[in-house]
């Protein structure tokens, strides 16, 4: 079975290992932080991938390609992916990519940059938080209050991404706070469950 794309980042399944999904650096983010390994191959494979979407310092594409539709827009969920990562292992990126939400006035359009919606406050306080900036770390309840809904109910793309947000910052008292919340037992489960094969990468680290 192989669940890596030609850039050799995670995908969903075995069955996708020709396609290149938007979310695959996700995915690949993920497992990384549950191995909290930087030697292994996916690591090395995700930044050669970041730096084919590198449009300027601080400003990525979501995709090493343009597919011409909404695709092409970097996510939240994806750009928090980069954020968390680089904070992890003092990658600098977050800081690059801080200062550019900061130019485009609260936005982060890699399309046509300035233009668009701002970011979710959610996302600004979070990269606020990411990029040191103490001033958010006072609007961090407001940030929990923002994200606990998402782990009511059995919908878990959610509880997924709130796993991110504290497991890779080290919060593990929020952490263990979200999973009372939750409906599922374990954040294993809800991988499980989101990734429903059993020998994905990503549950198999679960596992371990």
């Amino acid at each position: 079975m192989d669940y890596h794309n030609p850039y050799g980042l995670i995908n969903a399944t075995d069955q996708t290992s020709q396609d290149t999904n938007k979310n695959s650096s996700l995915w690949t983010v993920e497992y990384i932080l549950k191995k909290n390994d930087t030697n292994l191959p996916e690591a090395f494979s995700l930044m050669k991938y970041y730096a084919l979407c590198k449009i300027s310092n601080g400003l990525y594409n979501i995709l090493p390609f343009h597919v011409g539709n909404n695709d092409d827009y970097m996510t939240h969920d994806n750009l928090s992916g980069m954020m968390v990562i680089s904070k992890k292992y003092n990658l600098g990126m977050h800081d690059a990519i801080w200062a550019e939400i900061r130019q485009q006035n609260w936005k982060y359009n890699n399309i046509e940059p300035g233009k668009g919606w701002i970011l979710h406050p959610r996302d600004i306080i979070y990269f606020g938080i990411l990029a040191g900036t103490k001033l958010w770390y006072l609007l961090w309840p407001l940030w929990f209050l923002m994200i606990v809904w998402a782990q009511f109910g059995t919908s878990t793309s959610g509880k997924c991404l709130n796993w991110l947000y504290c497991h890779g910052m080290g919060w593990n008292w929020t952490l263990k706070i979200l999973g009372w919340l939750m409906p599922y037992k374990s954040w294993a489960l809800v991988f499980g469950t989101y990734f429903p094969d059993p020998n994905h990468p990503i549950n198999i680290a679960f596992q371990e």
